[in-house]
């Protein structure tokens, strides 16, 4: 956002073993520019909590899951291990499937309710690292 970082993104990870999840979001930029880009993402962040997604990205994003599924199901060596996941957590593929029907199933609603709910950048820790005395006060 506004020319300050050299790119970002997010990634997120869910366990299968508890309820626990961790969503990571960050930022590259140069030590000057540390501190606009924080503040960047602080007001991505807020816009995101109070704004929701639209049922575009919605649409989208339930297609990307579906598929990104989809496609690692048709590797034998990444279905073995999705298989054997299953078998660990004592699942079946049925587990799956339930699990890519409430994906599916989901509405605009309930995921921006579960938005607003859930992401509190607010209260978050942030994580600076770079040359601190390049770092524009």
């Amino acid at each position: 956002k506004d020319g300050v970082s050299y790119g970002g993104g997010s990634s997120l990870g869910v366990s299968s073993r508890t309820r626990a999840s961790m969503w990571q979001v960050y930022a590259i930029a140069a030590p000057e520019n540390l501190l606009p880009s924080e503040k960047a993402v602080l007001e991505e962040l807020t816009r995101f909590q109070e704004q929701g997604i639209t049922s575009e990205e919605l649409a989208k994003a339930k297609a990307g899951i579906i598929k990104s599924k989809r496609v690692a199901w048709a590797d034998d060596a990444r279905l073995s291990g999705v298989i054997a996941a299953q078998v660990e957590y004592q699942r079946t593929m049925a587990f799956s499937a339930n699990v890519e029907s409430q994906i599916a199933a989901a509405t605009l609603a309930q995921v921006n309710s579960y938005i607003k709910k859930t992401i509190a950048p607010k209260v978050w820790g942030f994580v600076l690292a770079g040359d601190q005395a390049k770092v524009k006060k």
